[in-house]
């Protein structure tokens, strides 16, 4: 699979996430109160504290400034300063621009493109990078899946159908599942790949 194509990925989960948060956003502008970074074992995360979902209309990686993500956001009245990034090898820097009256920019510069995927919980927008890993030696859970995994009796996943569709500029694969899965995504280099774990 061609990096280009391994960056664009991105699960049917995800996208739902992205989508459920859209709806919640119609009636009223956002406001982000925070933005910061929360390293993990396998991804780094850059969270937005937000009063609701923020729109956002589009997300790239930037053909003008090397490695560097690109999320444009609409009906937001107001962004805090990112915190500065400290101990993230991954990360570079974060910045925020006003394109409009009610739309910014955020850019998360990055030492090298690695696929992402961004979704919304309660409070909280969320760009999960997926660190490409060199190697893989046992088997690693981010902290927070182990915590949902623990709360959950262990339960069979039936997997239904699984497909991929190409279009222009990226590749979705889909999987339908038996019932709603806890799921962890990371990225491993040589060759480069990019795992989607459903767990039980």
């Amino acid at each position: 699979m061609k990096k280009k194509k391994l960056i664009r990925l991105l699960p049917l989960l995800c996208l739902i996430a992205l989508i459920s948060g859209y709806a919640v956003n119609k009636e009223s502008p956002v406001n982000i109160n925070k933005i910061y970074v929360q390293p993990g074992k396998l991804n780094t995360k850059v969270i937005l504290e937000t009063t609701a979902p923020p729109s956002i209309s589009r997300t790239y990686y930037s053909t003008d400034l090397p490695s560097t993500i690109g999320i444009d956001m609409e009906r937001v009245q107001s962004v805090a300063e990112p915190q500065t990034v400290k101990d993230e090898p991954l990360i570079k820097d974060i910045k925020v621009e006003k394109t409009g009256t009610d739309k910014y920019r955020l850019l998360i510069r990055l030492e090298e493109q690695v696929p992402y995927r961004i979704y919304s919980e309660t409070g909280r927008t969320i760009i999960e990078l997926n660190r490409l890993k060199k190697n893989i030696s046992g088997y690693v859970l981010e902290q927070e899946v182990e915590e949902k995994l623990s709360k959950r009796a262990k339960r069979e996943i039936l997997f239904k159908e699984i497909g991929v569709a190409e279009g222009k500029d990226r590749v979705d694969v889909t999987a339908k599942l038996s019932e709603e899965a806890i799921f962890q995504v990371f990225a491993v280099d040589d060759p480069l790949r990019l795992i989607v774990d459903i767990l039980d």
